[in-house]
């Protein structure tokens, strides 16, 4: 999905923006500690500016790949191979870059010291490069496993098994954020099955969201002609209100579903009521509005029985 990759692309560029700050921070601080006790061109110095990359180089697989993994279980995403190999090709760049300026900025500075700490310095770093990318391998197998099995748990309907049935593409999923509420809807139909619930018209619920969803499609390919201006931009804004719509009645279901749950006489009646009429309202005016309302009335009549 392009578009949560460039979103996840953007937040981990950030988070890397924010590490490198983080360090030159650290490297100031350092320059300081010794300046004062007039010891910066001492080995000791070195170290501590070699420990500090070192530190910068541990954080960068685990905080972005952190990111990685919060975007996608927030989502119901999976990580696909295209993406995996391209996440450890850019990190592997990103360590090597780190270790070639380090080598360029701080080689000279340790030659005062002899040739056999230039030795050690750059038998450092060449550790360091093999350490790191170790850890950026054993980041990624954490990352996958851990996906797999977040994703992977009972309930976690995946966006293309969505699309399948209700034909919501994913990008509309991730733009209005619908993901958990169809999840917290088939769990609850899962348990009101469990109570003796008739199939059929939790069925007829899943219909009534499809059925919402080709009324929007209708609209959106209605799409005048480029020079209609006007005409353009109330397509725009007609193609807006049915995506809230559609929103809206999937709020619904999920509020009236665990109102349903609930035993007769503990049930909200504002609760159902106020759901109930901002269903009405999505759906008054709309062609095939008032089929919709025909089929979802044996779900509202569950409520009241």
């Amino acid at each position: 999905m392009e578009d949560l990759d460039r979103k996840i692309d953007t937040m981990a560029r950030e988070k890397l923006y924010a590490l490198f700050e983080e360090n030159s921070v650290r490297l100031g601080k350092i320059n300081i500690r010794y300046t004062t006790k007039n010891q910066k061109l001492s080995l000791e110095r070195l170290n501590d500016v070699y420990g500090s990359f070192e530190r910068l180089l541990r954080s960068i697989p685990k905080e972005l790949l952190n990111i990685e993994k919060k975007v996608r279980v927030k989502y119901q995403i999976p990580l696909v191979e295209s993406r995996r190999q391209r996440l450890l090709t850019e990190q592997n760049n990103e360590i090597d870059r780190i270790l070639s300026k380090v080598v360029a900025d701080y080689r000279s500075q340790y030659a005062p010291f002899g040739e056999a700490e230039v030795e050690a310095f750059v038998a450092r770093v060449e550790k360091s490069r093999a350490s790191a990318l170790e850890q950026v391998d054993r980041q990624m197998e954490k990352l996958t496993s851990s996906l797999d099995a977040e994703l992977a748990g009972p309930g976690k309907i995946e966006p293309r098994r969505i699309h399948e049935m209700y034909g919501i593409d994913e990008q509309t999923q991730l733009h209005l954020r619908i993901v958990d509420t169809i999840r917290s809807i088939h769990t609850q139909f899962d348990a009101l099955r469990a109570q003796q619930i008739d199939s059929r018209i939790l069925e007829k619920m899943h219909e009534s969201i499809a059925r919402v969803v080709k009324i929007g499609k209708k609209v959106e390919a209605s799409l005048p002609p480029s020079h209609m201006v006007a005409a353009r931009k109330e397509w725009k804004m007609k193609v807006a209100r049915e995506a809230m719509d559609l929103k809206q009645l999937i709020l619904c279901i999920d509020a009236l579903a665990g109102q349903l749950l609930l035993p007769k006489g503990t049930r909200n009646q504002e609760v159902v009521l106020k759901n109930w009429g901002k269903i009405e309202e999505s759906l008054q005016g709309k062609e095939e509005g008032s089929e919709v309302m025909q089929i979802i009335q044996p779900f509202y009549a569950l409520l009241n029985n």
